[in-house]
């Protein structure tokens, strides 16, 4: 299997070339050898994202989007934002250990979704529950006016019951 990475310079996706710098493995364009990235030992060694493919949230004021990917055999949906010129990134986070301190490795923003079987059933069952095939109509869009009355809002204290 081939791999390719999008090339700013020439502006689509490319198959990439590989190249020893010092203890790195680098990836050039194969067409205009420009630098793409650094590619990881685990990621040589098959160990890597099988898929990844980002889908941009239209409208979206921060450019948000949602990564779904494949690693070691579990599809993930994982968090990420569009950059300039096609590159896309993913939100990164430090987990609280037990003690409820940040831990001091980062990982990306995911769900766990298990193997492909499991995430297709998971992500149908979702999409129909979006798509109200369980005999659910979609909820009527409220005003600002109605949103009011029914929180309470137009209340002094808020409608806040303590």
């Amino acid at each position: 299997m081939v791999k390719t990475l999008y090339c700013q310079k020439c502006k689509k996706e490319v198959e990439i070339v590989l190249s020893e710098a010092g203890p790195h493995v680098k990836a050039c364009c194969n067409e205009c050898n420009s630098y793409l990235k650094f590619i990881s030992q685990t990621e040589l060694k098959g160990e890597t994202t099988m898929l990844e493919i980002f889908y941009r949230i239209p409208d979206s004021k921060y450019f948000e989007g949602v990564f779904l990917e494949e690693f070691r055999g579990c599809i993930q949906l994982a968090a990420g934002k569009a950059g300039k010129e096609g590159t896309n990134y993913k939100k990164w986070a430090f987990p609280q250990g037990a003690d409820r301190k940040p831990g001091e490795k980062a990982i990306p923003v995911s769900v766990n979704l298990g193997p492909r079987h499991t995430a297709i059933e998971i992500l149908e069952k979702m999409l129909a529950e979006l798509k109200g095939s369980h005999g659910k109509e979609e909820p009527q869009k409220k005003t600002v006016a109605e949103q009011k009355s029914i929180g309470g809002m137009d209340e002094p204290d808020g409608g806040i019951p303590f």
